[in-house]
């Protein structure tokens, strides 16, 4: 695993996590289309460019960004773990995956994933006690990047939800997932998920090299 230390939200950041997989939109590795392959191609073809940054920002992303470091510290006081924030991590495996994380310990082993979302989702996070579906890839995301990564700790924060502000699921590698739907599920182990996104990985960047090579031939 590759570490980048750099902040988060900076231009070296940006930089860094060009054309990679985040994440974020680590749900396109379980997709089967070239929608994704071409969409990374052409970042890698035209480069780095600072006016192609999303700068943009609602109300509910900045209430997030404003509450994250208040976030991992409700974690932290739950766990008894102490977070650091590093920029960007990559896969040793397979370079276009990478990942931001809100925190990890130092040697790796532990992490978390905060959110700070509206009343209406952290009453449903807690009463569904399960990884919120809309979050499983970023979850797999977490331990196929990092191979020493052990469990981590999903956290839902919302401190006017006095009646319970802090929501925490935890999860280990060997743990079981959803990765199909509410209708129609399809339990595997994290470890089991991430040997499917390092292929579906190696896969999309291969097929990524041949869009770049029809360009140059």
């Amino acid at each position: 695993m590759k570490i980048h230390k750099v902040t988060q939200r900076s231009k070296e950041w940006h930089e860094i996590r060009h054309a990679k997989i985040g994440g974020t939109s680590a749900k396109g590795l379980f997709i089967d289309s070239d929608t994704l392959a071409i969409e990374l191609a052409s970042k890698i073809i035209e480069g780095y460019n600072e006016d192609d940054e999303d700068g943009y920002t609602n109300e509910a992303m900045q209430r997030g960004i404003d509450l994250e470091p208040q976030a991992i510290a409700a974690v932290e006081q739950y766990s008894g773990y102490k977070f650091d924030e590093f920029g960007w991590l990559e896969s040793d495996e397979c370079d276009l995956l990478g990942l931001s994380p809100d925190g990890m310990t130092a040697d790796f082993t532990y992490a978390c994933e905060v959110k700070c979302p509206t009343a209406k989702k952290h009453l449903e996070y807690i009463l569904s006690n399960e990884i919120p579906s809309e979050y499983v890839h970023q979850i797999i995301h977490y331990f196929t990047v990092n191979p020493n990564l052990q469990g981590m700790l999903f956290a839902s924060y919302r401190p006017e939800f006095t009646a319970k502000p802090i929501f925490v699921k935890e999860i280990w590698r060997h743990s079981e997932i959803n990765i199909g739907t509410k209708a129609k599920p399809k339990l595997i182990t994290i470890q089991a998920a991430t040997e499917i996104v390092l292929q579906n990985g190696i896969q999309l960047q291969n097929k990524i090299n041949e869009i770049i090579n029809k360009i140059n031939f």
